[in-house]
């Protein structure tokens, strides 16, 4: 099968050839230079552990060497087993994009557990994931978005770009007509719930991309506010403490639109910078967001309430990658 395989760095394909001689192991490891190493090896927390008694690792102790350990039995003893070795087969991710809309209410963008409970029958991650994989025949994927929205907030307009990374795709190069089948089946799957468009291959390019627009990129949020005797500043919203750091994070209210509806309802267009908490905006969390809009509209009016109603997202920014005409 590799009889006409072509080595090369940075090739989408990898084979790993790991051979072991437990027998010959014990002897290197007495290396002065090799012991050091592996004696001194710390916890890693992520990624294969380094290989420290490799060929080329034992090959340099060994020409740095002036004499021999007294470890090492010279001439050496004569081995009594043969090595194993085992294949690795690996490739790089493929990647699809796209932009979601989520119509639904009580939809997570990602499954939702919360101490162990799943929270919610689904997800728009599972809705587009479990339906492209087996295109691909991938071991896997990995779902990557532009932000997020709440479990109760809706995403219109253009949609959301996204990213699905497939791991060890079988099948990894798709026709644009293989990505129109995908997005028409995720559609009739999630009709009324989830839908994607703009559908097609990707590449790592627009996957850094999508990654360093998180702090960049504008949005324009809006809801539907109902007051009666109308009464309108971020640490960490109390609603997303169980999963965020505890701090104070300074956004930008880039502009505010207000439109009055009747005298119960107004609509509120906002752009912000991107990461911004909008609800706790409008409401003002208890106090942990200052101003909000419920601060600034009770210099209007000596008393009543504000009620938060609807909430959506629309994301604008012009420079997201695929854009939508």
């Amino acid at each position: 099968m590799l009889n006409h395989a072509e080595c090369a760095n940075g090739s989408e394909f990898v084979v790993l050839l790991d051979i072991k001689h437990d027998e010959s192991a014990d002897e290197v490891r007495q290396i002065p230079a090799i012991k050091q190493q592996l004696e001194g090896t710390r916890k890693r927390h992520r990624g294969p552990p380094p290989v420290f008694d490799g060929f080329g690792a034992v090959s340099r102790a060994l020409a740095a060497l002036s004499s021999m350990p007294e470890t090492i039995k010279s001439p050496p003893e004569r081995l009594t087993t043969a090595p194993h070795g085992e294949a690795t087969f690996e490739r790089e991710p493929v990647y699809m994009q796209g932009r979601y809309l989520k119509f639904k209410r009580g939809l997570s963008q990602t499954p939702w557990v919360l101490d162990g409970v799943r929270m919610g029958e689904s997800s728009v991650e599972e809705c587009i994931g479990d339906i492209a994989l087996p295109f691909f025949r991938g071991s896997g994927y990995k779902f990557h978005t532009a932000g997020r929205e709440d479990v109760d907030v809706r995403m219109l307009g253009n949609g959301r770009p996204f990213i699905l990374e497939i791991l060890d795709a079988k099948k990894a190069h798709l026709l644009q007509s293989d990505y129109d089948q995908i997005q028409k089946a995720v559609n009739a799957a999630n009709e009324g719930a989830v839908e994607i468009r703009a559908t097609k291959s990707s590449t790592k390019d627009y996957f850094a991309g999508l990654q360093a627009g998180a702090d960049s990129k504008k949005k324009t949020y809006w809801y539907v506010s109902r007051s009666s005797d109308l009464t309108v500043q971020q640490e960490t919203p109390i609603r997303v403490l169980h999963r965020r750091t505890l701090m104070t994070r300074p956004k930008i209210i880039h502009e505010a639109k207000c439109e009055v509806l009747n005298k119960h309802y107004m609509l509120l267009r906002l752009t912000t910078s991107a990461g911004t908490y909008v609800k706790e905006f409008v409401h003002g969390d208890r106090g942990r967001t200052n101003p909000n809009v419920a601060s600034i509209l009770v210099r209007l009016a000596s008393d009543g309430h504000n009620e938060h109603v609807t909430y959506g997202c629309w994301i604008t920014d012009s420079r997201y990658p695929g854009r939508l005409s």
